[in-house]
């Protein structure tokens, strides 16, 4: 009689534990699957700021390499002069 009801109760707990476990060992793997994608997502968005400011850069490159092309003597000699004072 004794021994039914402590197999009954070790049953009961056992199912419990097992139970648990499963959501715990659920939840652990969502919050690793969120990780994961959180980090490949943050990657993704600083490379692709990088990119752009890379892009920025270069045009606003280009823009003054022209600009001083285009200019005649006398203003890359004025330009020089602001450059030096400054």
């Amino acid at each position: 009689m004794i021994g039914a009801v402590l197999t009954a109760a070790v049953v009961r707990v056992g199912g419990t534990l097992a139970r648990v476990a499963t959501l715990a060992a659920g939840i652990a793997v969502l919050v690793w699957l969120a990780l994961r994608r959180g980090r490949g997502d943050a990657q993704a968005e600083e490379t692709l700021r990088r990119a752009n400011a890379r892009i920025t850069a270069l045009k606003t490159a280009r823009d003054i390499r022209h600009d001083l092309q285009d200019a005649d003597r006398d203003d890359l000699q004025r330009r020089a002069d602001r450059w030096m004072r400054d």
